[in-house]
């Protein structure tokens, strides 16, 4: 039933779940740069005025934006495949399970190839905008969409706050009575702001696993697609120029005014 003139449609109630995901994917990518310069010191020995630990912080901190900037394109295309709802629950599935990994590493080669791997699976951005897309209309489109910026700062926020604080266990009341509570302290200081992080992530995949429904119905992919193949049918010996078909050369020369070919015959 469309809206009455002037009046804006209701923002539907799988819109917050959406932000939440969206959410997660900025608070799962700002969330270890409060202790990378720690991270980078610990794993490669190196002291802290080494000059070299600000370019292996670079390395570690852009490590999820190139893997973002090689996947992001796919996954507009494949949400059209397969749907929006699969694509963008495998791709928290991924971050979060990329994050966990990230928080048990113990080398920079690892933690980079981890974070790689993290930024390639963030599609929940790119699928995100798409869903909102598909669910929303000129009435209330500017409304919603005018959300995803505080989801994403509110994200850029709540991400790093959470691995400062958290980054160092000593610094709570984390109890350690338990020896494996404490091994793990130990042998992984930066574990528990990524399983925080992932936490909160599987929180959020649960709600939506529950609750989203799909959005766009999934349109079957065809290397030859039906309209390409008429037109090849179509197009019998003739070259396709422009997408016209256009006869190619006779081999005949065309019949003159008095019937025989090239000039008109006396």
């Amino acid at each position: 039933m469309c809206p009455a003139r002037g009046e804006a449609s209701p923002v539907p109630p799988s819109v917050p779940v959406v932000l939440a995901v969206i959410f997660c994917d900025a608070s799962s990518q700002f969330l270890v740069f409060p202790f990378i310069p720690f991270l980078v010191r610990a794993q490669l020995s190196l002291p802290a005025d080494h000059p070299h630990v600000p370019v292996y912080c670079g390395f570690l901190a852009a490590a999820y934006l190139f893997g973002q900037f090689i996947c992001s394109p796919f996954y507009g295309g494949l949400s059209d495949r397969l749907g929006r709802r699969p694509v963008i629950l495998g791709c928290v599935l991924a971050s979060s399970c990329f994050l966990l990994a990230f928080g048990f590493s113990s080398s920079y080669v690892l933690s980079l190839c981890l974070r790689l791997l993290q930024g390639a699976s963030a599609g929940a951005l790119t699928v995100g905008k798409l869903y909102l897309a598909d669910v929303t209309d000129p009435t209330n489109e500017g409304r919603v969409f005018s959300l995803i910026g505080i989801a994403i700062g509110s994200g850029c926020i709540v991400g790093p706050a959470l691995g400062g604080l958290l980054a160092d266990p000593s610094l709570l009341a984390v109890p350690r009575s338990t020896p494996l509570i404490g091994q793990l302290i130990r042998s992984y200081p930066y574990l528990s702001p990524c399983l925080a992080g992932a936490g909160i992530t599987a929180v959020v995949l649960l709600v939506a696993l529950a609750t989203l429904p799909e959005s766009s119905a999934p349109k079957s992919f065809k290397l030859f697609p039906a309209e390409r193949g008429a037109a090849l049918s179509k197009r019998g010996s003739g070259i396709l120029i422009g997408g016209t078909p256009q006869l190619s050369t006779p081999l005949l020369p065309a019949a003159g005014p008095g019937g025989s070919g090239g000039s008109g015959g006396s």
